[in-house]
């Protein structure tokens, strides 16, 4: 009897054990997911970095905005920690690069190399050229990989070469003809390989001129954005909608959200293209030619507000 029950209790005890093997499987915590869903992820993360809190504040230090509260004011007044740009480093090294290169690693397990790795080249290059430009020297060949705790930052004007040479690259991928993303997951473009080498060839324009190569740049941008006349269907714009979160940043900082009264447009910048001189904040500033009249491109940019001069966002 003793032994009936020992095995009755073992057959049970397997059994349960099949109830439960999926216990701590959560459908909606995936650890892996398709190729071009990562890639989607990605772009996202993207418009998020060219157009959130990395541009805000690239403004204030560039004189074009003027912090008036909270974590602006300190911007302005240049009293910051390292911790203030945590989050746009996560945004840049784990939501964007890490992303692409794990998009590159699925889709080339899955024999699908040619345009896809075209893309995720490109917003590779331009994620690491944006973040050249913001922070000067950064990680480069070690950013992203999970072997590198602590990935090695190397010399800007040598990421700016790697970007270059990663942009080539791209282009040459962007050529293959094969390995488009599925249709509706590549969110700029819908994965055309025209319109992405045309992107890649702007952004070697833009970051030769960073790098004061004007001659290189010109003959870049001759390929580029609208060099073959349709530059609407190229230009490289964040795919946005209307509903609640899903507007532009910029225009849900600036004309929706509580924070607005953080951040308003400098007296420098502004006073640069107001043509009105009782309202310009400092006359003698004004750059526009007295044979024009620059107030159709005030009001286009610029709008007063109960808090002061801000971004239109009504135009």
């Amino acid at each position: 009897m003793k032994k009936f029950f020992t095995i009755l209790l073992v057959a049970l005890l397997f059994g349960c054990a099949d109830l439960v093997d999926d216990l701590n499987q959560n459908p909606n915590n995936p650890t892996s997911a398709p190729y071009e869903f990562v890639l989607t992820s990605a772009e996202v993360a993207n418009i998020i970095l060219q157009t959130g809190e990395a541009a805000r504040r690239a403004g204030i230090f560039a004189g074009q905005f003027t912090g008036l509260g909270r974590q602006h004011l300190s911007y302005s007044d240049y009293t910051l920690v390292a911790a203030d740009f945590d989050s746009q480093w996560r945004t840049t090294f784990n939501s964007i690069i890490r992303n692409l290169i794990v998009t590159e690693e699925l889709a080339e397990s899955q024999g699908v190399q040619g345009i896809t790795v075209g893309i995720a080249q490109v917003l590779k290059a331009f994620t690491f050229g944006t973040a050249a430009s913001l922070w000067g020297d950064i990680p480069f060949d070690q950013a992203g990989s999970l072997e590198f705790e602590n990935p090695e930052f190397e010399d800007q004007l040598v990421v700016y070469g790697k970007v270059q040479a990663l942009l080539d690259q791209a282009i040459v991928n962007l050529a293959a003809g094969t390995g488009r993303p599925p249709s509706s997951t590549e969110i700029y473009f819908d994965g055309a390989p025209a319109s992405w080498t045309q992107v890649a060839y702007t952004l070697k324009a833009r970051f030769y001129m960073h790098t004061k190569e004007y001659a290189s740049a010109y003959t870049a941008a001759q390929s580029g954005i609208g060099s073959d006349g349709s530059f609407d269907a190229n230009d490289l714009k964040s795919p946005h909608g209307v509903a609640g979160g899903d507007q532009n940043v910029h225009y849900q900082f600036f004309e929706l959200a509580s924070r607005k009264s953080d951040l308003i447009t400098s007296d420098l910048f502004a006073s640069i293209i107001d043509s009105n001189p009782t309202r310009n904040p400092i006359p003698a500033n004004y750059r526009g030619n007295a044979k024009t009249n620059e107030t159709a491109r005030y009001n286009y940019l610029l709008q007063t507000t109960g808090f002061g001069v801000q971004p239109n966002t009504k135009t």
